[in-house]
């Protein structure tokens, strides 16, 4: 997600054709990623790499409304971004 606060100012300012062509493997890689986190969260698969030191990948710090917490929120904001790319690549 860091990088694309970098990508995407510069890209609209510049007017950059190919921005979705770079920002789409960023976007995508982003949605599995946080999709991963998220079902691990819930338990909906099982976590096959056990976490020996720090915190484990299943602790929920955050929720709102019992289901929202923040690997969501990024899943959510990079489906948003990746339906803006392609929305922007099917315009041109």
């Amino acid at each position: 997600m860091f990088p694309l606060t970098i990508i995407l100012p510069i890209g609209i300012i510049k007017k950059d054709p190919i921005l979705p062509f770079y920002v789409l493997p960023l976007s995508i890689g982003g949605t599995v990623i946080a999709l991963y986190h998220y079902l691990l969260q819930m338990r909906l698969i099982p976590d096959l790499t056990p976490c020996t030191i720090g915190i484990p990948c299943t602790t929920i710090d955050v929720v709102f409304f019992g289901f929202i917490t923040l690997p969501f929120l990024s899943f959510t904001a990079f489906m948003i971004i990746t339906a803006c790319m392609l929305l922007g690549k099917r315009v041109k």
